[in-house]
């Protein structure tokens, strides 16, 4: 009785599908969440390299949105800046956003530079605990302030 039963199941195959299908869901579940988020993080710096850049160049520049009056202001710049955060939908505060207006950048001197910093967040803290905690991403951008490239040509 018992040997005809372990026959029987030795040669059945049916469902055998759905349980290999289970055996390999998870793991390919959890890739592609990985990747994603991952993908997710590369678009967070991209979008921050670019807001640190068009920072860098509104008060290198004069632009109106970074002053008040014809002059740098840097109420302004942080809105302008943060902004242009918005855009990327990267949420960022007057803390995340660094403005030095005449620094040296590579050796140059004159220089604006615009830093931020962002902590990223995944979306699926569980399955992801290496980055659940939130990394921290950090953005910096130089562009020549208008005036010492109006003086040196």
């Amino acid at each position: 009785m018992i040997k005809t039963l372990l026959n029987r199941f030795r040669h059945c195959h049916r469902g055998i599908a759905a349980v290999e299908f289970g055996m390999v869901a998870l793991p390919l579940i959890l890739l592609l969440l990985g990747v994603c988020e991952f993908g997710r993080l590369l678009w967070v710096r991209q979008g921050l390299e670019r807001v640190a850049i068009a920072g860098a160049r509104c008060v290198g520049m004069g632009v109106s949105s970074c002053q008040v009056s014809g002059a740098y202001d840097a109420t302004a710049t942080q809105s302008f800046i943060v902004s242009e955060a918005t855009n990327w939908r990267l949420t960022l505060t007057g803390s995340n956003v660094a403005v030095t207006t005449s620094t040296t950048c590579g050796n140059v001197t004159g220089m604006t530079q615009v830093t931020l910093s962002y902590t990223f967040q995944t979306i699926i803290p569980g399955l992801l605990p290496v980055i659940a905690s939130g990394d921290q991403i950090s953005a910096s951008a130089c562009f020549p302030n208008a005036a010492v490239v109006a003086a040196g040509g």
